[in-house]
């Protein structure tokens, strides 16, 4: 690097220093709870993230920007949850046995077929129900297991 590479770089550096102050105060909270919870952000209080990147008026516009991008990922954090639990469903149901107890089979999500999450979405609300049902009988009988195992 040229000596005036470097004093390009000083000034760029010093011009976005504000953005740096603002980026390290935003994350720095995130990071402490979340390292709290064993680093994980799924784990971390929803309502307390929502109110760290809420809008306030004395933000920034670059820190206004980097919450509303934030909230964004936040959102995208639940639907990866959500495809999560739907794949945790319809696998226990299939290794159950209880798959034939459904109007139409639930399909599993497969990394390698691009559409597949979308296919196993689209299998759940015509089985919603009997899903439920399912899943409160299962979880019954494991209830009814667990009691008669402490019986012994």
């Amino acid at each position: 690097m040229l000596k005036s590479d470097h004093y390009k770089l000083a000034i760029d550096l010093q011009r976005q220093k504000e953005c740096i102050i603002d980026l390290v105060e935003l994350l720095k909270p995130i990071e402490v709870k979340a390292k709290a919870k064993g680093n994980s952000l799924e784990s971390l209080d929803l309502n307390w993230l929502k109110e760290h990147l809420c809008h306030k008026s004395c933000d920034s516009p670059f820190l206004g920007k980097m919450k509303a991008h934030l909230q964004n990922e936040l959102i995208l954090l639940g639907v990866h949850a959500l495809l999560n639990k739907c794949k945790e469903i319809t696998t226990f149901i299939k290794r159950s046995g209880a798959q034939s107890k459904l109007k139409v089979s639930l399909k599993q999500e497969n990394e390698t077929r691009w559409n597949s999450k979308l296919i196993m979405l689209m299998s759940f609300p015509v089985n919603f129900q009997e899903v439920i049902k399912i899943l409160l009988i299962f979880d019954q009988a494991e209830f009814f297991f667990k009691f008669l195992m402490n019986r012994r």
